[in-house]
């Protein structure tokens, strides 16, 4: 299960990003010694989506953030904050 805030405002998501190296190996990033713990957020990469009107259509709009920033984002997804305001603190 992957931990995920919603809000009016937008959406908090955690991932990982799958490398292909030189050697043809497939590495996971970013990189973890042992298991991964779903309440690390150094442990995820992590990205905002939010939802906006653009010329009559609504349009999907993503930006990633750094894990140093998943707490103050997630407290003001959570509380209803203003995406500009969310996007200005990154």
């Amino acid at each position: 299960m992957r931990l995920a805030a919603r809000g009016v405002s937008g959406s908090l998501h955690q991932f990982t990003q799958k490398v292909t190296n030189k050697r043809g190996e497939v590495v996971e990033y970013p990189k973890v010694n042992g298991t991964r713990n779903l309440n690390n957020a150094k442990h995820w990469r992590w990205q905002i989506s939010w939802k906006e009107k653009v010329d009559g259509k609504w349009r999907t709009r993503c930006r990633k953030i750094p894990s140093t920033k998943v707490a103050t984002v997630k407290h003001q997804i959570l509380k209803g904050g203003d995406i500009e305001r969310i996007l200005k603190l990154l």
